[in-house]
């Protein structure tokens, strides 16, 4: 988590305006989807007191997709 929150911060100025990003890249439509899966995943597990369900859900988003995928792909 220290390593990915590092490299987002250190990239954090390539983008001009946080409040509006646009998606251009298949990478960041990816990422972006995954996301929304896994907030949708984890609304219905809390909503049901799976909280363990929940944290899995957090955790393989954050490094399957986030930081396997989003963070090592956008380095190429």
């Amino acid at each position: 988590i220290y390593n990915a929150t590092n490299y987002l911060l250190l990239n954090e100025s390539k983008f001009e305006d946080l409040e509006n990003i646009t998606l251009h890249s298949e990478l960041a439509k990816y990422i972006y989807a995954k996301f929304q899966t896994c907030v949708k995943d984890v609304r219905e597990n809390l909503d049901n007191y799976r909280f363990n369900d929940a944290a899995n859900t957090l955790y393989k988003f954050f490094w399957d997709d986030f930081c396997d995928w989003g963070i090592e792909l956008s380095k190429a």
